[in-house]
């Protein structure tokens, strides 16, 4: 009986030394199992990061790219609008004269563009003139004319062709031109120093005109004369 029980006793440790054995072996195999998952997910991440790193320099890229593209599309439009200039100035007064020419609305919202700068046909298509400004009217009911920048009434008078106008000198080279105006304002008037919150002008139809509007040129100086230029990419409306 003794030897019977010694026997089982010695079988029953062999097994659970055997359990032992096998349950160390699956842990240590499900460890590296584990270990080998969270490399491979490490692995993962990083490829992630990296991907998600190289995008966002793409789109840095491309970001920098379109506002480089929107730059040089902005800077070919002053260009353009400045081409009357050319003979007049040099390259390097033109490219200064791009920063120095202010930008703004001469109304206090936004305005629709009835005729552009250039050449234009009139009286039925016989007379062609070329228009030194552009005629644009509010699209609501704020027809109070502001400067679109500071600067000081140059002169101001009535003109058989363009009504009521008023001149606004904004640097030695640089001025601005409101025409057809109904009413001028006391701020209007000579000497008077005015920024782009200054009523100046009542829209109107004075002088030759068809309707009411503002005629609205930029003139710069060239030495010699002063010389329009297309305001569109300057005004902001």
């Amino acid at each position: 009986m003794r030897k019977i029980l010694r026997a089982l006793g010695i079988i029953l440790f062999s097994v659970m030394g055997l359990v032992s054995l096998h349950s160390i072996r699956v842990t240590e195999s499900l460890k590296l199992s584990v270990q080998n998952e969270k490399a491979t997910a490490d692995r993962y991440k990083e490829k992630a990061d990296s991907l998600e790193a190289n995008l966002k320099i793409v789109e840095e890229a491309k970001d920098s790219l379109e506002k480089e593209l929107e730059s040089t599309k902005k800077n070919m439009e002053y260009l353009t609008a400045l081409s009357p200039l050319k003979g007049l100035v040099s390259e390097d007064e033109i490219n200064e004269l791009i920063k120095e020419i202010p930008h703004g609305n001469p109304f206090r919202c936004d305005f629709i563009v009835t005729s552009k700068f250039g050449e234009r046909t009139l009286d039925h298509g016989v007379n062609i003139r070329t228009h030194t400004g552009v005629d644009i009217i509010p699209v609501s009911d704020e027809w109070i004319i502001t400067p679109i920048d500071s600067g000081a009434v140059e002169s101001y008078g009535y003109d058989a062709v363009y009504g009521k106008y008023v001149y606004v000198r904004h640097s030695d080279r640089v001025r601005t031109f409101s025409a057809h105006g109904e009413t001028i304002y006391n701020r209007g008037t000579t000497g008077h120093i005015v920024d782009d919150n200054t009523a100046i002008m009542y829209m109107g139809d004075t002088g030759y005109s068809k309707g009411k509007h503002l005629h609205f040129e930029i003139q710069v100086w060239t030495g010699e004369r002063w010389q329009a230029v297309n305001p569109l990419p300057f005004l902001e409306g």
